[in-house]
């Protein structure tokens, strides 16, 4: 009996000294044995990549063990540019903004010219995300840029939020599968089936989600009104003289004759088949008018002689 108590306390002790050797070990083992506070040991030691594409977490390793922490996510920026242009050289604008989106590797998204008079050209281009600066500034400098604004939206919360939710799916998806290849029962084959549909319902609807995103986010979009003038914009000048002024309204006013005679000239250009078939369908209203016995007479005034008389009496 004693003997058995002996071993039994024996085997107690062992097993008691075993656990406390493996709760010193385990509670020391993510720092060095020369670090005395383990929270900041912890902070030191962090070994691993930050920044992922796959997920908003990544796994960072440190002196001893591994623990997942928040990444150092990349931002996800959405860049848009408006830019209003001007120019007196039409066709030549227009070439060197062909040459600068292919040199920048981007495309028209949209592309519009309006004819007649001076022209007007509207543009969406996209280009790369990495050189939306260059293009924009040198899309300044082709033309006389009167206006310009850029913007952009952080898509970085929705964009990873998808992006966990289609992991998730992807992996709620092979559970299925590993269940679907275990059941025996039909009525569990009918349920697990339809859940895997809904499930690849929801990572195809993800997945094209984040395509979207990464097309917007990869290529920034920039929107260009380009219009042909005859003078370019007047730049910032110093005060003007009174003699200054009267000069400008004056050559102001002569333009603004001429040009309201250029429009009434591109008006008759215009409008001059309609002006002949009014003028014949005038000429043919009269003739009928005529031949129905319409006469347009005059008034006639008193002759002098009957006027005279009139007073004499």
């Amino acid at each position: 009996m004693k003997k058995t108590i002996t071993i039994l306390l024996a085997l107690t002790l062992a097993l008691t000294l075993a656990g406390c050797g493996r709760s010193a070990s385990s509670g020391n083992s993510y720092y060095k044995a020369d670090q005395a506070a383990p929270a900041e040991a912890a902070e030191a030691y962090w070994e691993g990549d930050y920044v992922t594409n796959e997920s908003a977490y990544t796994t960072a390793s440190y002196v001893g063990g591994t623990e997942a922490v928040p990444a150092r996510r990349e931002a996800k920026l959405i860049y848009t540019a408006e830019l209003e242009l001007e120019t007196t050289a039409f066709d030549d604008a227009i070439a060197a903004l062909d040459d600068l989106v292919a040199e920048s590797k981007g495309y028209y998204e949209d592309r519009s010219v309006r004819q007649g008079g001076y022209r007007y050209g509207s543009f969406t281009v996209r280009v790369p995300a990495a050189e939306y600066d260059d293009f924009c500034r040198q899309a300044g400098e082709v033309c006389h840029l009167l206006y310009a604004n850029s913007s952009a939206q952080d898509i970085s919360d929705s964009y990873y939020d998808t992006d966990s939710r289609l992991q998730s799916a992807r992996a709620k998806l092979a559970r299925l599968q590993e269940l679907l290849a275990k059941a025996e029962n039909m009525q569990d084959i009918i349920t697990i089936e339809s859940a895997i549909s809904d499930t690849q319902w929801e990572i195809d609807n993800l997945s094209g989600t984040l395509r979207d995103y990464d097309s917007v986010v990869d290529y920034s979009t920039v929107r260009i009104d380009l219009r042909e003038v005859y003078q370019l914009s007047d730049a910032a000048q110093a005060p003007l003289t009174f003699g200054q002024k009267l000069v400008g309204a004056f050559t102001s006013g002569l333009r603004s004759v001429g040009s309201a005679l250029e429009d009434f000239a591109m008006w008759l250009a215009y409008s001059w088949v309609w002006l002949l078939l009014l003028a014949a369908a005038a000429v043919v209203i009269v003739r009928i008018a005529r031949r129905r016995g319409f006469h347009f007479r005059k008034k006639k005034k008193a002759a002098p002689e009957a006027a005279e008389t009139s007073e004499t009496k």
